[in-house]
């Protein structure tokens, strides 16, 4: 099963990079916009709110298979408008673009994305998991959200230490799943603590932690597993 923490990114805290600016003059922003690749579309939109105006003054010029991912980007930073705009225009991806709501907390936004048909309630919870944000975890789980162990999974890779033991009280109890995902975000005593706890397939874990990039922990549990455990290849 694919579970959302090995999602290659997850969103960080929003801050404008050295060298980020404001473009207040309609003629530059236009220049700007329509020379700019996605990668530049998204790193605008993501540091700069004042952006999210000029997206909306040039939505028509976005290549429909850029929809989707400008939409997912929006979503996060909660900006609505934007968002909607972009589902007319042809985003239609709205399990990614409701997780994303939910991973930057936009509880309102998630809503009304599942009113127009997001259906993926572990995935968007997860990605609410993600973002630590425990009352919109637990009011999806209300609404009918249920892999603990994948919403858990999830919580670890952000780190959410509370929010974790928190899901396994509620029932999630795939401690390995669960130190996977904290594994792979890097959260090195929250990986031991779940090892404590009873989480035992570190090869596995080993493989989530080199994934994505974590060295250091990649051989604190080599150093862990010793020489009992079954050696499975890179």
């Amino acid at each position: 099963m694919s579970y959302s923490f090995f999602r290659s990114t997850k969103h960080q805290p929003k801050s404008a990079p050295q060298g980020s600016y404001i473009c207040e003059a309609p003629e530059v922003a236009e220049i700007l916009f329509k020379f700019s690749d996605l990668k530049t579309k998204l790193n605008l939109l993501k540091t700069n709110d004042s952006w999210k105006d000029i997206f909306l003054n040039y939505i028509e010029r976005i290549e429909p298979n850029d929809l989707n991912e400008i939409a997912i980007e929006a979503a996060c930073g909660g900006h609505r408008d934007l968002v909607f705009e972009l589902i007319q225009e042809g985003a239609n991806n709205l399990n990614l673009i409701a997780g994303d709501a939910a991973c930057g907390g936009h509880r309102d936004l998630v809503f009304e994305l599942i009113q127009e048909g997001a259906n993926n309630l572990n995935l968007i919870a997860g990605d609410a998991a993600c973002g630590g944000h425990r009352d919109l975890v637990f009011e999806l789980i209300q609404e009918g959200a249920n892999n603990l162990n994948l919403i858990a999974g999830d919580a670890a890779c952000g780190g959410h230490r509370d929010l974790v033991f928190e899901l396994i009280q509620e029932g999630a109890n795939d401690l390995n799943v669960i130190a996977c995902g904290a594994a792979y975000g890097g959260h090195r005593d929250l990986v031991f603590e779940l090892i404590q706890e009873g989480a035992d397939d570190l090869n596995v874990m080993i493989r989530r932690a080199k994934k994505n990039g974590h060295f250091i922990l990649v051989e604190e549990l080599k150093n862990h597993r010793g020489d009992t455990a079954k050696v499975i290849p890179f």
